[in-house]
């Protein structure tokens, strides 16, 4: 069964109309052959009446009262044979209708079913049915169950070798508008169907896509069945509230970031005026790790609320610049880069992305740090490997959340960050669509790999 809700509808409603399709053919077969099965056996039975009647009579006079009977009844079609007819020995079985009821023996009277067979059209199929009596004194009679029909064709239609596979009677005057009625059924049903399900496909696109691009809500037509209906503007009144709530966000954020980096610029200022030089150079780097952990929050808290444009980013001159404004900070850089991967996004979110797992590596892990780009199917491959102690697997998926701060493998020193730089560098990265993940370095080590969307 298929897992959309449209192709489930749309399967369903075939499979029904498939059943009124069949339960509605074999109710004009059935009715259409009960008529047939009544009007033969009136016919039948008029045939047997003569002939008990020529029973009866003498020999001379039989021939007579076929000819009377044959022109004053058109569904009466006798005929008095010498020998019996090759079709009983001719037509095959295979190409008698089912259930069929005809078969020799000794009726009444000394009268006998010697044998039947179907009259076959120029198409080789069926009609109608053929029996040949034997009176008592041997006289074979042949009657034509084909009523008027066969009696405007002539009593002995022209016999055929039978088709071996007899084509289906396409001249039912019930076809025509039972196709037209199918057609029409299932255009609607389709169509119903894809009126229903188009909104709440918008629906889902729109849940995927937002907050990718940006954040500013897109109502969406509040169109379809009452449910969907309902579902669609829960949907746009959640766009609007979450647009509100990181625009007061933000707001709050430049508040915050304008009303503490005053004062510490003051406390700088004093600073200067302190005569004992090692009391000063502990309060300014005392100082300068505040400011550290105050940009460092307010940059992971602004993940998301961030204005910058998408621009092309060619990786390896992004990673190439890096590496050279770390030039001088005592870690040494192997880097393995692919030219001509190019990626869209916001090129400071990437920066930043990229300097925080640089900084790690250097804080925690040492020199040297390998970095390398490739493209892997529909993806672009950043990869940040280096020879440290690594973490262990089951810490991996914990050190991607905000404010972990390591275990005993990648000791941090005291007081030196808020645990903030994975969890910031993941954040932007799935704002642009991509993944993290922290793998073993072959060797020993710590591999963070960014996934990244080939196409932008």
């Amino acid at each position: 069964m298929p897992k959309g809700l449209a192709a489930q509808l749309i399967v369903l409603i075939v499979l029904v109309l498939g059943g009124v399709s069949a339960v509605f053919a074999l109710t004009i077969l059935v009715t259409g052959g009960q008529n047939r099965a009544d009007s033969s056996a009136s016919i039948a039975f008029k045939h047997v009446m003569v002939i008990h009647e020529l029973e009866k009579m003498p020999a001379e006079s039989r021939a007579a009262l076929i000819a009377h009977y044959n022109r004053t009844d058109p569904e009466l079609i006798l005929k008095l044979l010498d020998e019996r007819p090759v079709e009983l020995e001719t037509v095959s079985p295979h190409h008698r209708p089912r259930f069929w009821p005809f078969q020799p023996s000794e009726l009444v009277d000394g009268i006998a079913l010697t044998g039947a067979y179907p009259m076959l059209n120029a198409e080789g199929r069926p009609t109608y049915p053929v029996l040949v009596f034997r009176l008592s004194d041997g006289q074979l009679v042949q009657a034509s169950l084909g009523g008027v029909d066969a009696k405007l064709h002539g009593q002995m239609p022209h016999h055929k070798p039978p088709h071996p596979h007899p084509h289906p009677d396409f001249g039912s005057p019930f076809l025509i508008p039972v196709l037209v009625a199918l057609f029409t059924i299932g255009a609607l049903s389709i169509w119903s169907v894809r009126t229903v399900i188009r909104p709440l496909s918008d629906l889902a696109k729109a849940a995927t896509t937002f907050g990718q691009t940006s954040i500013d809500p897109v109502p969406l037509d509040e169109s379809g069945p009452s449910e969907v209906r309902a579902a669609v503007a829960a949907f746009n009144r959640m766009q609007a509230r979450i647009n509100q709530i990181l625009h007061q966000r933000t707001r709050t954020l430049a508040a915050i970031g304008h009303d503490l980096k005053t004062p510490l610029t003051r406390l700088r200022l004093r600073l200067d005026l302190v005569e004992d030089e090692d009391i000063r150079q502990r309060s300014l780097a005392d100082l300068e790790h505040m400011e550290s952990q105050l940009e460092s929050a307010l940059n992971y808290l602004r993940q998301g609320a961030s204005a910058e444009p998408r621009v092309r980013i060619d990786l390896a001159s992004l990673l190439t610049s890096l590496a050279d404004q770390y030039e001088g900070t005592g870690i040494e850089f192997r880097l393995s880069l692919q030219r001509g991967v190019s990626i869209f996004g916001r090129y400071s979110e990437m920066v930043r992305a990229f300097s925080n797992l640089i900084d790690n590596a250097r804080k925690y892990a040492g020199s040297p740090l390998e970095i390398r780009n490739f493209k892997s199917q529909d993806q672009f491959i950043v990869e940040f490997a280096d020879h440290g102690p690594g973490i262990a697997a089951s810490d991996r998926q914990r050190m991607l959340e905000p404010f972990e701060r390591g275990d005993a493998a990648r000791t941090m020193e005291h007081g030196q960050g808020f645990g903030l730089g994975l969890s910031t560098a993941m954040a932007i990265i799935e704002s642009h669509g991509g993944d993290l993940q922290l793998l073993e370095t072959e060797g020993g080590g710590l591999t963070v790999r960014i996934c990244l969307p080939a196409k932008g």
